[in-house]
């Protein structure tokens, strides 16, 4: 499927149309330990609590707690929405810069920082393991990660044809989204939880019109935790049991055809996330109805716009239950 026959999808312009019309507004009560805005330099981020309505000020909220060392190799500490996404710009400059000099250490470096940032420490274990053993065994680093931006990339991409994503987990994804430009966004656990959450909202919504007893394909967007905090069954605390369809969670096997279609089911999640952000952007401008205020997006560009977006849904995939 590639980005015209997703966007053409009655389902998709139902939903886009919903979130367009929906997020501006919508309402959660977030309940976000100290333990869920981070953990850097010694210190726990605040938590973050309250009723909050409309996305911008759920971004605004924003708030992750991480450490990381820059292209110099100094100690950085960002927190809040705005020092995050310097940080993230940062990074991702860093990263590019390295991939334009095919530096396999250089963009090994940034991509340690970007995971670090992230909060996995999994390569530190005995034996090491997570994302970064994956890239360090990597021959060429530099022109994986080159070969998989040209397939990730939104304006190309095709969801049948990623067989150039060897892997993808939680910190993966975060190091393809800064190699990328243009809004390709993080599909981690909070982000994959909080979409789904509002795929499910759709599908109610849209069942007090007509039946609609399954989650459409073309946005199934599956979880990537078992926590049902952090799957679409945490709404069930708002929400009959019953009457809740939970799309699944992306597979963890550990054989190499698993990992290759764990690979490809997380690719397909990111880059239709990625359509989808796009498109309710463009919905929101159309109804001249905006759903940051100026100066919450790093700057006025659709990609800038997007990641803000994917800062929302962060915060309420904490735990989906926010939702009201």
């Amino acid at each position: 499927m590639n980005r015209d026959e997703f966007l053409n999808d009655p389902d998709v312009i139902g939903f886009v149309r919903w979130a367009a019309g929906t997020l501006p507004n919508i309402q959660v009560n977030l309940n976000i330990t100290r333990h869920g805005t981070g953990n850097a330099d010694g210190a726990l981020g605040p938590g973050v609590t309250g009723v909050f309505e409309g996305l911008d000020q759920i971004v605004n909220a924003y708030h992750w707690r991480a450490v990381w060392n820059n292209a110099a190799g100094d100690m950085m500490v960002s927190d809040d929405w705005y020092s995050s996404r310097g940080a993230l710009n940062e990074m991702r400059a860093w990263i590019q810069e390295e991939l334009n000099q095919a530096s396999h250490e250089g963009v090994l470096s940034a991509a340690t920082a970007i995971i670090e940032w992230g909060g996995d420490r999994s390569h530190r274990r005995n034996p090491p393991a997570g994302a970064l053993p994956f890239l360090e065994a990597l021959q060429d680093l530099p022109e994986y990660l080159i070969c998989a931006r040209e397939t990730l990339r939104l304006d190309v991409a095709d969801t049948n044809n990623l067989h150039q994503v060897l892997e993808m987990n939680s910190m993966l994804t975060k190091v393809h989204s800064l190699v990328a430009n243009d809004g390709l966004p993080i599909y981690d656990s909070r982000v994959a939880a909080s979409i789904g959450a509002l795929v499910e909202l759709y599908r109610q919504a849209v069942a007090q019109h007509r039946p609609c007893p399954r989650i459409p394909e073309t946005l199934r967007f599956r979880s990537v935790d078992r926590n049902n905090r952090r799957r679409v069954l945490g709404l069930a605390n708002n929400y009959q049991q019953n009457n809740v369809v939970d799309p699944g969670v992306i597979g963890r096997g550990r054989g190499q055809q698993q990992i290759l279609n764990r690979a490809n089911e997380w690719a397909s999640a990111k880059i239709r996330l990625g359509w989808l952000l796009n498109a309710i952007l463009s919905e929101s401008d159309s109804r001249n109805q905006p759903i940051f205020n100026e100066g919450t997006p790093f700057n006025d560009s659709v990609p800038a716009k997007m990641h803000a977006l994917e800062a929302g849904l962060f915060m309420i995939g904490y735990d989906v239950s926010c939702l009201q």
